[in-house]
């Protein structure tokens, strides 16, 4: 397991997210990790809005994905249909260009 503590938001840059998600990519890949699984960091009781954490996580990961070997699999995992519709119409518009080969 690798802990990624997201920003509270209202107290700490939102942009912070992009660190926690790009250095937990960048340890898997040195673990030699096959697959790493994320939540929406964040959206809990640290009140980021889904849209927002969906856009930086979406951003980190198309960012991170070309330099990854050993990770083969990013899963987001979601509590609740809100959270799933935001993401998956976020996600869907950031990576639409953008093949895993």
């Amino acid at each position: 397991m690798i802990h990624a503590v997201g920003p509270r938001c209202g107290v700490e840059p939102i942009e912070k997210l992009d660190d926690a998600v790009t250095n937990s990519l960048r340890k898997a890949e040195e673990l030699r990790l096959v697959s790493i699984a994320f939540p929406a960091i964040s959206t809990g009781i640290f009140g980021c809005p889904y849209e927002d954490a969906a856009r930086i996580m979406a951003r980190a990961i198309r960012r991170e994905a070309s330099g990854l070997r050993s990770v083969r699999r990013i899963i987001i995992c979601l509590y609740g249909d809100d959270a799933f519709n935001v993401f998956d119409r976020v996600f869907s518009d950031e990576l639409r260009e953008y093949k895993v080969g």
